[in-house]
């Protein structure tokens, strides 16, 4: 089976993670990234980038508050506000300036979509994934051009776009099947399966022995996002009963903050539930090398992730919890490798891809063959 990737952003990497997934088990996966992001996430992958936003002096007459504004009613919904909707959420009303620039983008692009396809032979492909769930134009035309020629569309959903935004209708009409990462989104979407993000660990030499003093990392991309407001006064108020040194990375390249993070002991991922619920490929890379992690669960997404091996706290107990790890430093050696091991069941491209491929099968996509499933055999 051939699949396509047309990557909207690098969502940390996710979308190449996806596509080495596939190809492990004997799939031709292939990735285009919109808006000319490079991928992340440590995959080598051939790409072919596409600057497909000529209008960009446009898009700075956007409005953003009213991001702002569903961040914050969107992320943090209380356990009773999560209810399976009838409807999937849809982008919120343009204003004028707005439906100005789109027009204005749409009508370009939509010219440029048969050369484009032409261009980067985007035909011929069974499945075609839109990580991002975005189109070229806000019609979906690409969608609708690749399902005529007989592909299966899949939108995936890696966070904000759907919180914030909701589907693009055309796009949501078109999609075969919707995938998520996110557990909070089963609550936006009535037609949307949940699927572990595929991180599959490196190898790596056991932790043995811990820093003296103790390393606590905190690596916020955005601080709202993270909490970080909640967790520096903690740090603070701790200092001064614990002897540990607390590391606080920000505005670095991904290699740089990587080597830094591999070289603590103890992981904050977040606080508060801002930015999404419970923690992203972040914390699957402290994980996987041994390095335990605090997050902010709901309740129900608690209920939902049993047996993870996350010290799971909110700002009220997070000074709480923190000074019961800083007071039995060694029981962090037993959780590293019980996070790696649940990193690898979890999140391993194994179990993940047998998860993927029967909720292909709910949806009528058939990749499996009698070699792929002789390669999903241990």
């Amino acid at each position: 089976m051939k699949i396509l990737h047309l990557a909207h952003g690098p969502f940390q990497g996710l979308p190449a993670h996806f596509m080495d997934m596939e190809r492990r088990f004997g799939q031709k996966a292939e990735m285009v990234f919109f808006q000319g992001h490079a991928p992340s996430g440590g995959v080598e992958i051939p790409q072919i980038l596409l600057d497909i936003y000529p209008i960009r002096f446009f898009r700075k007459w956007q409005v953003r508050h009213r991001v702002v504004d569903a961040n914050r009613r969107l992320m943090s919904p209380t356990e009773t506000d999560l209810q399976v909707p009838k409807t999937p959420i849809t982008q919120l009303h343009p204003n004028l300036g707005q439906r100005w620039w789109r027009h204005l983008k749409n009508n370009r692009m939509r010219k440029k979509i048969p050369g484009i396809i032409s261009k980067y032979q985007l035909s011929g492909y069974d499945v075609v994934h839109f990580d991002g769930a975005r189109d070229l134009t806000h019609e979906a035309d690409l969608a609708a051009a690749l399902k005529r020629e007989g592909a299966k569309i899949v939108s995936v959903f890696y966070g904000t776009e759907l919180r914030v935004d909701g589907v693009t209708p055309a796009l949501d009409r078109l999609s075969n099947l919707n995938l998520t990462m996110e557990f909070d989104h089963i609550f936006l979407h009535p037609n949307i399966h949940y699927l572990p993000a595929p991180f599959e660990a490196p190898a790596t030499v056991e932790k043995t022995k811990l820093n003296s003093p103790l390393r606590i990392v905190h690596a916020p991309s955005m601080r709202y996002n993270k909490g970080t407001d909640l967790i520096l006064p903690v740090i603070e108020r701790l200092k001064s009963r614990y002897r540990f040194e607390f590391v606080l990375v920000e505005g670095l390249p991904q290699t740089e903050c990587r080597i830094i993070k591999a070289g603590c002991d103890l992981c904050i991922d977040q606080i508060g539930n801002r930015g999404g619920t419970g923690y992203g490929v972040g914390s699957l890379e402290m994980l996987a090398q041994g390095i335990p992690c605090v997050s902010d669960f709901t309740e129900r997404f608690r209920d939902f992730l049993p047996g993870n091996p996350f010290y799971v706290t909110d700002a009220d107990g997070l000074e709480a919890t923190l000074a019961t790890i800083l007071e039995n430093p060694e029981s962090l050696l037993e959780r590293g490798r019980k996070s790696r091991a649940w990193v690898e069941a979890t999140h391993g491209y194994r179990a993940v891809y047998t998860r993927l491929l029967e909720i292909y099968a709910k949806v009528g996509i058939s990749p499996a063959s009698t070699n792929l499933q002789d390669s999903l055999k241990p």
